[in-house]
């Protein structure tokens, strides 16, 4: 509907001289010459009338062969005064910049191709309205989900005329949020100030004609709620202890999402189902063009693509995302690791941590037989955590499933661990890579407070593994083959950044 209300306003406004506000009004040149009336053709003159607003009209006839010029006249004043002239082909003019509540004359003639003008005397009257009309729409433009992350929205207001000062409200036409001034027959307004998160805003819109008088606040209206967290990710709050600032993370590890309906809602139709182009997923860095990374639990996740490729298409979704880094990592798993819901006895530390499709069929894991995906899966993939938001929250496949790259550090660039580190895999130490790394890196925190010796060295916790390495780009989590090496706390230093692997996936954040 929008594209034909600005294509069809397009035609008309190339067919126009545009003639200024005072022009319009005040009509003081171009009175007709009595000695061109010499015209041989027949012409009818003006025939209908459209689009009479409180400063607009549209005037019609029927196209004539052999015109070159249409003339219009306005003779309100009872003397013809021109006012616009129109090359042909035309069949109409769209008139604006007009007085309010005032009677209008019209009379349109042609010019023939040797400078003479017909005789007819067809008059039409049209009456502009004594004040500007509601806008026609209120229509988000960006975003265009009504929940969203976006803090300053833009709007679509349609139903105005060139001219118009446009008015954007968060009420009944009060709390001013945004302004414009129409050039054409809609206009795009945003937000100049954050909104606040969790508020539903009711925006409303009026419009103050050239002639200076505003319409009554429009019955039409967007809704629109700013939200903390993208749809299909879970918030984070900040951890003082690693001092990682608040983020929202994935529930899900990415999909190859394409949002064919641009909603920026992930829905089940616009995820690849493989995760990969063909069966046995051979095809490296596959679908950068046409996909981006989606949060959702259709589908299976998007491997066979490296690390930097991983960290770009995360960036690609916009300001504020990214791959995981490892802190975030270690601050999702601290809030995972002291929810007795995650442990298999119901108690921190009792039991094991669940450990999902890790290829074990146990009280904390199952047998996937392949990288798993859908909406009905077992719940030990399904890690949850108080976050003073949404009670609980929850995350899937941190453990098992598909490995995860994660960047080292929180940067826009990729990183990687800064020192060359032989460990084969090994229990949770602060003698890994011979302490050359912070133990808060990669140790659990041991919230229970087991004994040392019993927490970080019996696999039966399943918290993981770790293993060094000269690859130095970061996964973590195992995938379904891992068996007791998967884990929460899995952390592997081994892969070079070029990897890509049918086994190999990733997961975005979002950083407010």
């Amino acid at each position: 509907m929008l594209y034909l209300f600005v294509l069809l306003f397009t035609l008309s406004s190339c067919e126009l001289e545009e003639l200024s506000v005072e022009e319009k009004v005040n009509y003081t040149t171009g009175s007709l010459n009595e000695a061109n009336l010499n015209s041989l053709l027949t012409f009818e003159g003006v025939e209908t009338v459209s689009n009479v607003t409180d400063t607009t009209v549209s005037l019609h006839w029927s196209e004539l062969e052999g015109a070159v010029t249409y003339l219009i006249y306005d003779i309100s004043s009872g003397s013809p005064v021109l006012i616009q002239s129109i090359p042909a082909p035309s069949d109409s003019v769209y008139l604006d910049n007009l007085l309010s509540d005032y009677n209008y004359k019209f009379m349109v003639r042609v010019r023939d191709s040797e400078g003479q003008i017909d005789t007819n005397e067809k008059v039409i009257s049209a009456t502009t309205l004594e004040k500007p009309s509601e806008v026609d729409y209120v229509l988000l433009s960006n975003p265009i989900s009504k929940n969203d992350i976006i803090k300053t929205p833009s709007f679509y207001i349609l139903g105005v005329n060139p001219g118009d000062v446009i008015s954007l409200y968060t009420d009944d036409c009060s709390t001013e949020v945004a302004k414009g001034k129409a050039v054409t027959t809609f206009i795009e307004l945003t937000v100049e100030e954050e909104l606040t998160e969790g508020v539903d805003y009711t925006f409303k819109a009026d419009r103050k004609s050239v002639n200076n008088l505003t319409s009554d606040c429009s019955t039409v209206f967007a809704s629109y709620s700013l939200l903390k967290c993208p749809t299909g990710y879970e918030y984070v709050p900040k951890d003082t202890y690693l001092s990682v600032d608040e983020f929202c993370v994935m529930k899900y590890e990415a999909k190859a999402w394409s949002d064919a309906d641009n909603d920026n809602i992930v829905d089940s139709s616009e995820v690849d189902a493989d995760g990969c182009n063909e069966a046995y997923c051979t095809t490296a860095n596959w679908g950068l063009s046409g996909y981006k990374p989606g949060s959702s639990p259709y589908g299976l996740p998007w491997v066979l693509l490296d690390f930097e490729s991983a960290q770009s298409e995360c960036q690609s979704l916009g300001e504020g995302y990214d791959l995981i880094s490892n802190l975030e990592w270690m601050s999702l798993a601290y809030l995972i690791e002291k929810n007795s819901e995650n442990w298999t006895d119901e108690a921190v530390g009792s039991g094991s941590l669940l450990q999902g499709n890790n290829g074990v069929d146990g009280d904390s894991s199952y047998n996937g037989h392949w990288i798993d995906g859908g909406a009905s899966r077992s719940l030990k993939a399904a890690f949850v955590f108080e976050n003073g938001e949404v009670s609980p929250a929850e995350v899937w496949d941190l453990s098992g499933n598909a490995n995860e790259w994660v960047n080292w550090q929180v940067s826009t660039d990729y990183t990687f661990m800064p020192y060359d580190c032989t460990d084969d895999w090994i229990n949770f130490s602060e003698e890994f890579c011979l302490g050359e790394i912070s133990s808060e890196l990669y140790m659990p925190r041991n919230p229970a407070n087991i004994l040392s010796s019993l927490y970080f060295t019996s696999s039966s916790y399943g918290l993981g593994f770790i293993e060094g390495g000269r690859g130095k780009a970061l996964t973590r989590g195992g995938d379904f083959r891992s068996k007791d090496y998967a884990g929460l706390y899995t952390a592997s230093f081994s892969l070079p950044a070029k990897t890509t692997s049918k086994y190999l996936g990733f997961r975005c954040v979002y950083r407010p």
